[in-house]
């Protein structure tokens, strides 16, 4: 192991519950990716994962990763299978290892400097667990720092990785990619509801109408031309 993640030889005591045949990604790999997206502020394994993958060559100047960063649903199952006792027994001598004599505590962002968040409620600004141990909370008190806080993502990544499909994120901003399906998706559904709208509304003289199946348009967005099906009626 290389000497630049030696913080890992804190973890050789750390027993993996998987059965040998059966391990695809090394243990020491899993911990190297997600003590460094934990600590670089990741707030769960779909962003964990997403931030491996993001710095595979970063990582593998440490670790060889052969078979590259595990999904978040492979990291989630294999993190949560670890003994929360024995990951405790070997996180908090790493991180005291890395205490000054007498730290300052430190505010890293505005919000915790101006101490916002529920300490009251007995809610600190650093979350994360393995069984019943806390190791984001037990990592900021440790090291005298707190933590940033992530906003809420708008869109969660889950959801995230269904619209991707496996694809990347990069290609999801050219022709006929992601932001162009949901422009279309969303478009047609506004027009769609519209259409519903009219119908229900009825026409000014009592005449009956209805829907007359779709007609062919052509618009320009700022990304370039997307054809949209146009609902019809019969009395338009």
């Amino acid at each position: 192991m290389s000497g630049s993640v030696g913080f890992l030889d804190h973890f050789t005591a750390l027993e993996d519950p998987r059965q040998s045949w059966r391990v695809v990604y090394p243990l020491p790999e899993i911990l190297l990716v997600f003590l460094c997206a934990t600590l670089s502020g990741m707030g769960d394994f779909t962003e964990m994962s997403l931030w491996g993958r993001e710095r595979l060559a970063l990582l593998r100047r440490f670790l060889p990763l052969e078979r590259g960063v595990p999904s978040h649903d492979a990291l989630n199952d294999i993190v949560n299978g670890l003994d929360g006792e024995q990951f405790k027994a070997c996180f908090t001598p790493w991180v005291e290892t890395l205490r000054d004599d007498d730290p300052e505590i430190v505010a890293i962002d505005a919000k915790t400097s101006r101490r916002t968040h529920a300490r009251a409620k007995g809610v600190g600004p650093c979350i994360g667990s393995i069984g019943n141990f806390k190791y984001r909370a037990s990592y900021c008190d440790l090291r005298r720092i707190r933590m940033p806080q992530r906003k809420a993502p708008h869109i969660r990544g889950a959801i995230l990785d269904q619209l991707l499909a496996g694809g990347e994120a990069k290609d999801a901003f050219g022709r006929d990619g992601l932001l162009d399906s949901l422009k279309k998706a969303l478009a047609e559904r506004s027009l769609n509801a519209e259409m519903d709208h009219h119908l229900r509304a009825g026409e000014p003289d009592g005449a009956t109408n209805s829907r007359n199946g779709f007609g062919a348009k052509t618009v320009l967005t700022d990304s370039g031309k997307i054809e949209l099906e146009i609902p019809r009626d019969r009395l338009a």
